[in-house]
């Protein structure tokens, strides 16, 4: 039986320096039957020259252009442009394992799963040097959707691999009406649960095909500040919309109320934001869970 097409949805913003490696790995699979869709937002260097270079050397890569929009957006514009049964994302500083591919694909049909997920490693950049999340023997473990919902506070504590869209295989059907979030950090987190909340199951494959590159460049107060906003919005949007979903929000909750302990402390102690508005929000909640009768 052939394989059936995939779309390897690509956004691209000012990524000149990583792009060519991230396309390489991708033209590199031992998967053959896929299509890359290069979704140039709006860049000023010459990630748009390259891009174009990659179309003109490869027939499955398809390339778009459009006004700069945020990752969101573009990957929204991707979904749009997929012809695949299949939708997978990279962001444009990343790349893969050859196998990367092959492996979500193969997990996925031969488990009649919807969504398949593989594990990553970090790549520092200024050293040069690979961070494994896997040890062990290669392993696959399904789950449920009300599983999944039921355990992912507790797997999200180990890595990323359940919080993030990239370094996943899916049923295009997933997005049947589902898209990312414009205009909001942590875009991700926004979505990722409600799609495990709309397929029957998912598979989980314990080897690290996806490369996550990390730079070094510190992260100041200023990004602090909108970063911590935008998960404490989530958090809370989640365990209010899984409640009223009819979850066990038990373990959700638990997570809430640990996230606003941890973040109260390192805005107080590390950070030195007392005196912002989401400080005070966090506070509040604390007050009002501890004073809880019920």
């Amino acid at each position: 039986m052939e394989n059936q097409l995939i779309s390897v949805i690509v956004p691209v913003y000012n990524v000149e320096e990583y792009l060519k490696q991230c396309l390489d790995s991708i033209l590199e699979q031992t998967f053959s039957n896929y299509e890359v869709i290069l979704v140039n937002d709006g860049s000023t260097d010459s990630s748009g020259l390259i891009c174009q270079e990659y179309a003109e050397k490869d027939t499955r890569i398809r390339y778009f252009e459009k006004e700069n929009g945020g990752l969101s957006d573009a990957r929204n514009y991707g979904i749009e442009q997929a012809q695949g049964e299949y939708l997978t994302f990279v962001d444009s500083d990343d790349f893969l394992d050859a196998s990367h591919l092959t492996i979500l694909y193969d997990a996925l049909v031969n488990n009649d799963a919807d969504i398949s997920i593989a594990n990553y490693a970090n790549y520092q950049t200024s050293t040069a040097t690979f961070y494994l999340h896997t040890f062990g023997e290669y392993y696959e473990k399904t789950y449920t959707s009300e599983e999944l919902i039921d355990d992912l506070s507790f797997l999200e504590r180990n890595d990323l691999s359940f919080s993030t869209i990239w370094g996943s295989l899916y049923k295009k059907s997933v997005f049947s009406f589902l898209r990312f979030p414009k205009g909001v950090i942590g875009e991700d987190v926004a979505l990722i649960y409600k799609m495990y909340t709309q397929v029957d199951k998912i598979v989980y494959v314990h080897k690290d095909t996806y490369i996550y590159r990390e730079n070094d460049s510190g992260i100041s107060k200023s990004k602090i500040y909108p970063l911590v906003t935008a998960q404490l919005n989530h958090v809370a949007e989640r365990l209010a919309l899984l409640a009223i979903m009819g979850y066990d929000v038990t373990k959700h909750f638990d997570r809430y109320r640990t996230f606003l302990e941890i973040t109260e402390y390192n805005m107080r102690m590390v950070w030195g934001m007392e005196d912002t508005e989401t400080y005070r929000h966090i506070k509040e909640n604390l007050q009002l869970i501890s004073s809880n009768k019920s």
